[in-house]
Parts: C-alpha cells; sequence; structure tokens
C-alpha cells in the first residue's frame, strides 16, 4: 500500500485538493484524503497527482512514418503521402510501433482509442500496460461494390486478430459508401464505441456542399470517379450523421473546421457524442485549431493522431498546446478533456478518475505554477505507478 501526496490532488469528482492524500495498492484506489496531516509513512511530491491519461485519437500503425510528410501541406497532400509512403520492411514498422507504445506509457497514458487498417498492431496491443480500443477503420472511396462482404474479408481477418475492445468504424464522410456505412453498423455489436474523422479541413465541407476543391484530385489519385450523389448541398457532419442511430457511441476526431450550426447540430441528435480534439495535428496539417468556445466542454476529449503528424506523443503537450492559445480556459478543464472525458467516450468508466475501486493509473505533473494551479511550458509528466 502506498500513500501518496503532492501539493494538488485531481480526482476529477471534486474541487482539487490541496496537500490531500492519494492511498493505492497495485494501483488500485483506497482512499483519497483531505489533509496530510498526521498521516505516516508518506511519499511526497511537488507538483500535481492527476489520474492517467487518455489519449481518445491515434495512429499506431503509422509511428513509422514520423517525418515523411511536411507540416503546413494541408490534409489532401499528406493523406497522398500517407498512402504512397506508408509500405516498409516490417520490422522497421513493428520496431516503430513498440518505440510509439513505450513512449504514451512514458508520457502518462493508460488508455488509448487507436485506429487500425490491418494487424500490425496486435501483438502489442496484448502485451501493453496501456488498455486500447482498436477503431478497425474501413473505406472505399464511396463506391458501392456489388460483392462487398468478399471486398472485407481479409478486413474482418484483421480485426478478428486485434485483442478487445474493438470496433468497425468508418475513416471519414468523404470516403464511405452508403452500403459501407450500413456494412459497419451490421458487423458491430449494440452499444459499441465508433469513431470518425470530420471537418479536419475547410475543402471537406467544399466537397459535399459544392462538389468542388481538393477532394477531388484525392479521389482521381485513387482512379474513382466522383460519386454520383456529390454535391449533396450541405455540410459533411449533416451528411455522415444520416446513417447512425441517435443513441450511438461516438468519438467525433479533430472537428477543425466544424461550424456552429453543425456542432449544435450533432450535440442535440447524438447525445452520446464525445468531440476529440488533436491540436498539434490540426497545426502540423492546416496550422489551424476549433473555435473550442462552441463546444460542450463536458463532451471534450484530447488525441495526439500519428507520429506523422505529430511531433510526439504526449497528451501534457498537447494540453499546454490548448491552453497557451486559449487563455480563457483553465488546467482543472482541460485536464479533464485529458482523463475522464475520454474515458467516457471510449466507455471504460474505470478510468479518468481518482474514484474508490477504480485503477486508473496515476500521473504527477512537476514543475507547475503551484500558486495559479496551473501547467507551464515546462511541466513534464511522471507515471506513478
Amino acid at each position: 500500500m502506498r500513500k501518496l501526496t503532492a501539493d494538488y490532488i485531481f480526482t476529477n469528482n471534486e474541487a482539487p485538493i490541496h496537500q490531500g492524500v492519494v492511498i493505492e495498492e497495485n494501483g488500485k484506489i483506497l482512499d483519497i484524503l483531505h489533509s496530510r496531516e498526521g498521516v505516516s509513512d508518506l511519499e511526497t511530491f511537488e507538483g500535481f497527482i492527476t489520474p492517467g491519461f487518455v489519449n481518445a485519437h491515434c495512429h499506431l500503425e503509422l509511428s513509422h512514418l514520423k517525418g515523411v510528410s511536411d507540416s503546413g501541406k494541408r490534409l489532401v497532400p499528406f493523406l497522398l503521402d500517407v498512402v504512397s509512403k506508408r509500405d516498409m520492411d516490417d520490422k522497421i514498422i513493428m520496431d516503430s510501433i513498440a518505440k510509439a507504445d513505450q513512449e504514451m506509457r512514458e508520457e502518462g497514458i493508460v488508455l488509448v482509442g487507436d485506429i487500425s487498417n490491418g494487424s500490425d498492431t496486435a501483438k502489442i496491443k496484448e502485451q501493453s500496460s496501456i488498455l486500447y480500443h482498436t477503431f478497425f477503420e474501413l473505406f472505399d472511396m464511396m463506391r458501392e461494390t456489388p460483392d462487398i462482404d468478399a471486398s472485407l474479408a481479409t478486413k474482418i481477418s484483421d480485426f478478428e486478430m486485434m485483442p478487445s475492445p474493438k470496433s468497425f468504424v468508418p475513416h471519414a464522410p468523404y470516403s464511405v459508401s452508403t452500403q459501407l456505412y450500413e456494412k459497419i453498423n451490421n458487423l458491430n455489436p449494440e452499444g459499441v464505441v465508433i469513431s470518425i474523422h470530420n471537418q479536419e479541413t475547410l475543402e471537406e465541407d467544399k466537397f459535399f456542399i459544392e462538389g468542388k476543391g481538393d477532394f477531388r484530385k484525392l479521389f482521381e489519385t485513387f482512379g474513382a470517379e466522383l460519386p454520383a450523389n456529390i454535391p449533396v448541398g450541405y455540410s459533411s457532419a449533416q451528411y455522415w450523421s444520416k446513417f447512425f442511430k441517435e443513441e450511438q457511441a461516438l468519438c467525433i476526431v479533430h472537428n477543425t473546421f466544424s461550424s456552429a450550426e453543425d456542432i449544435k447540430f450533432i450535440q442535440e441528435k447524438f447525445p452520446h457524442a464525445y468531440w476529440v480534439t488533436c491540436p498539434n495535428a490540426n497545426l502540423y496539417i492546416e496550422n489551424a485549431l476549433p473555435n473550442y468556445q462552441l463546444f460542450d466542454f463536458e463532451r471534450m476529449a484530447i488525441g495526439t493522431d500519428s507520429l506523422t503528424s505529430n511531433w510526439q506523443l504526449s497528451i501534457l503537450d498537447e494540453m499546454k498546446v490548448i491552453l497557451k492559445l486559449n487563455a480563457y480556459l483553465n488546467f482543472e478543464d482541460v485536464l479533464k478533456w485529458a482523463t475522464i472525458n475520454g474515458a467516457r467516450a471510449l466507455k471504460q468508466d474505470g478510468f479518468g478518475s481518482l474514484e474508490l475501486g477504480n485503477s486508473p493509473g496515476i500521473n504527477l505533473i512537476k514543475n507547475v505554477d503551484v500558486e495559479k494551479v496551473a501547467i507551464k511550458k515546462g511541466s513534464v509528466v511522471e507515471p506513478l505507478n
């Protein structure tokens, strides 16, 4: 049994506790004390004790592509780089996946929503102390296929190799046909979480509303005809929303250019939807961030995206970017995005809060501003268990 104390304890169930104590054993929270006075055998730290971080959106399988696509290229050129350059020696791919998993563990990440297109990450996920929810991604460039089951056979085989939890998901509104949405819904059991990339570039809505823009080039590169139903005359968010029931649990990722109208529409239609922001990736690809003031903060989570679109896999660094560029937000708000909201988005109630009986991981954030109860540029994280 360990008794851990620091300048502040953030449980996510109450206000931050000044010089409180977390009592844990083998990672399980046994008690939370509101004072360390008179408590013996304390391990005393400077900084903030928090639950383990949740990375609600990652592409672990792309870890070998770090640096292959320059920042600032915009989304469509970035996607073309990923597709054309992702094939490498198997050992390089597997070593990069293992290294990225280790990096996330060292950064205090305990739960990850991870996109997979194949089975490359299965072995690491089975061995890792991180719990991964695998979002197994499907796409067909909006082409209706007479023999869709045959085209999905290999994908389904790869999916079965993945440890649970897992679910089939659409890649993005511009890459999934009507019949593939239907197939995804039929393949998944009731109650699973589905993710979808959404409005990561202005070109996405231009494609759906007008049938114009960079996505024409993407279709040409894949040898795909422009879908007959494009343009639809309304936004991509309002388009993909037609394919899911209102009770569907959703992780809606990026949302860099989502309008107030679309955000309101999605929040009202899908009460179990969470918005997953990946600020460093948004800056890397489009040099833009979402307008966070438009979103329900209680439904915000944080992801890192992949090492192809980021400089590192650190939720703390994502928090620093958000707080630096959005002065109206505070550390306590954004910590919830990085912990309990991400856990709720992935439907993993045992994570995200220092609650009795939970085993959520315990982080120490060091080099903080104790007086302002804030993190700084030089703040770092150390997992305590």
